[in-house]
């Protein structure tokens, strides 16, 4: 039996993981929107002890920078009070803040895209035949590409920000072409610009199919968040249908 603490070995190797189709169903044609969903559930029944655990890493790393962040701020106002000084109140209150939002920054636009592609990774290779993964699939292949990742995250983010200053309607489609783009970033290894290029294309071609797709997603999303249970396998739910939108629709040469 697979030890689920461990990281897959294989996901090290992620230039031959590019091109690993596995044991992915295909319909390049995108006419089967159900298709993500139904390989997504497979994928997380096939290792559920696993993902959970890969979900746990995820909320170890959101109350850890939390933890940090809110006695940022007790340290930063701590000596105004003891001194009752209110000048080194305002002063630690506000370097406080700043390690606060630092914090959190960080976490949203380093950690969380860095984490997602490498469980993106183990998912890949677990579906190519190897272990399944575990608490740190998250972390196995944190650095490799990250430049590139951190790019394109926060290149994303502006994206669906500016489309949502237009009436929502741009944002949402920002979102459904990002969203499908990461994953072609991460296993491909391509630029922003390229992923997007493409990604907005597929869209073009296929606006029922993502319609349907990113849909049943924020379904599963939401009643997931419903009870703690759920709340273990959502980072994982969202990295892997995900990486099965791509994956199942890939056009291959």
């Amino acid at each position: 039996m697979d030890d689920a603490w461990k990281p897959p070995e294989s996901v090290i190797g992620a230039e031959d993981l590019a091109g690993a189709v596995g044991a992915w169903p295909s319909d390049p044609a995108a006419t089967d929107p159900l298709a993500v969903a139904r390989v997504c559930w497979e994928e997380l029944v096939s290792a559920p002890v696993g993902y959970a655990l890969a979900g746990l890493s995820y909320l170890v790393v959101v109350l850890v920078v939390i933890a940090v962040a809110v006695g940022a701020l007790g340290l930063g106002v701590a000596p105004g009070l003891a001194l009752d000084d209110e000048t080194i109140l305002i002063v630690g209150g506000m370097a406080g803040m700043l390690v606060y939002t630092g914090a959190i920054l960080i976490v949203s636009f380093v950690g969380y895209p860095l984490m997602t592609a490498s469980l993106m990774r183990a998912v890949d290779a677990h579906r190519a035949g190897g272990p399944a993964p575990g608490f740190t699939s998250a972390f196995s292949t944190l650095t490799q590409d990250a430049g590139r990742i951190i790019a394109f995250y926060a290149l994303s983010q502006l994206l669906v920000l500016v489309g949502m200053l237009f009436l929502y309607l741009p944002g949402f489609v920002a979102l459904a072409v990002v969203t499908y783009a990461l994953p072609m970033v991460v296993m491909e290894r391509i630029g922003a610009a390229e992923a997007v290029s493409r990604s907005f294309d597929h869209l073009r071609r296929h606006p029922v199919w993502h319609l349907m797709v990113w849909g049943v997603l924020f379904a599963m999303l939401l009643v997931g968040e419903l009870t703690v249970v759920g709340l273990l396998f959502l980072w994982p739910l969202i990295a892997i249908y995900q990486l099965a939108a791509w994956r199942v629709t890939r056009e291959t040469a």
